[in-house]
């Protein structure tokens, strides 16, 4: 069995993540986990500017009007 990638939490990330709405939230918990087993989830997208896709944006729907984004650190261990 191989080891999740540590997740380290910057500045109020967790608390901004627990803030979003449930559907949103179960989004990005499976893109986290789905990180930290060195795969990509198909919401991710490489954020510009980044160099290739060292880092990532995951980014979901709240009912059409908000956009829920979430940036987190590429495959490096």
């Amino acid at each position: 069995m191989q080891l999740k990638k540590p997740v380290v939490w910057m500045g109020s990330s967790l608390e901004d993540l627990r803030a979003f709405p449930n559907d949103v939230l179960r989004v990005m918990g499976v893109a986290i986990i789905d990180a930290q087993d060195g795969e990509e989830h198909p919401r991710a997208k490489a954020l510009k500017g980044f160099g290739g896709r060292s880092v990532l944006e995951i980014v979901d729907d709240d009912d059409g009007d908000t956009i829920a984004r979430s940036i987190r650190s590429g495959s490096q261990a």
